[in-house]
């Protein structure tokens, strides 16, 4: 394909995909739990997508015009990655994993559980996967006409969020021990430069401020042992938009 056909090919996938945000209402999520993901990431997870996003998803994949790389399993369900352990610290041990999970329990108990307002999203282009270096970003606001039925859930995506989570708080710490140990997804890897496209919900401060007693209680329990996240860089990925490999 030569560079004509191939700057013709990325406007219309473009116009596609503007053509679609902006034809998806606002709607909500509902905050679900915190958790301690795989290689001792902390997320904070949703109860699942709302219709409106699922259908937003469901028409990128389904898109003739929008050439994608397959959907990554980690955007499948909604979430927010608030931080990682730093790289020159040693894995979690058992005891730390128990810590942990009592935290995120009671944490995620004195959480205001106020549904999340999808009422905007995010073209990024970034230079970390923490979008904390960002190339380009270009903002909708989502449609208000019809946003009666904001706070129901896609079931499809609510099963994922099910067996995500069922993974931590089905287990027991000796089980879930190894999936914490791997050194895969340290802070650095987060923050390290990579280039990249996503489609995202940023969080407001006002939400983003109510993780902080969380982030708290870990640093804690855990001095020095995590990195978080800039506040203005917490979102929720509803796509990845990378292009084939």
């Amino acid at each position: 394909m030569d560079t004509m056909s191939n700057v013709q090919q990325a406007d219309r996938m473009t116009a596609e995909l503007h053509h679609l945000i902006e034809n998806t209402e606002t709607s909500a999520l509902e905050f679900r739990s915190f958790f301690v993901a795989w290689d001792g990431v902390l997320v904070a997870a949703y109860n699942a997508f709302t219709p409106a996003l699922q259908l937003l998803k469901d028409s990128i994949n389904a898109n003739n015009e929008i050439v994608l790389q397959a959907e990554n399993h980690g955007s499948r369900w909604p979430k927010t990655t608030l931080g990682a352990i730093k790289d020159d610290h040693p894995p979690l041990s058992l005891s730390e994993l128990k810590m942990l999970r009592e935290i995120c329990i009671t944490q995620s108990a004195a959480m205001d559980h106020r549904p999340v307002q999808v009422d905007s999203l995010d073209l990024v282009d970034f230079e970390s996967r923490n979008l904390e270096k960002v190339v380009n970003k270009v903002h909708f606001d989502l449609s208000t006409v019809n946003v009666s039925a904001s706070t129901e859930v896609s079931d499809a995506s609510k099963a994922v969020v099910e067996q995500v989570l069922s993974e931590f708080f089905g287990s027991t710490d000796e089980e879930y021990l190894p999936c914490v140990k791997a050194n895969r997804n340290r802070y650095s890897s987060y923050s390290q430069r990579q280039n990249g496209s996503t489609l995202v919900h940023l969080l407001n401060m006002e939400f983003a401020a109510q993780m902080r007693a969380f982030k708290s209680a870990i640093d804690l329990a855990f001095p020095g042992k995590y990195c978080w996240f800039a506040e203005d860089s917490l979102h929720i990925t509803v796509r990845g938009l990378d292009p084939p490999i």
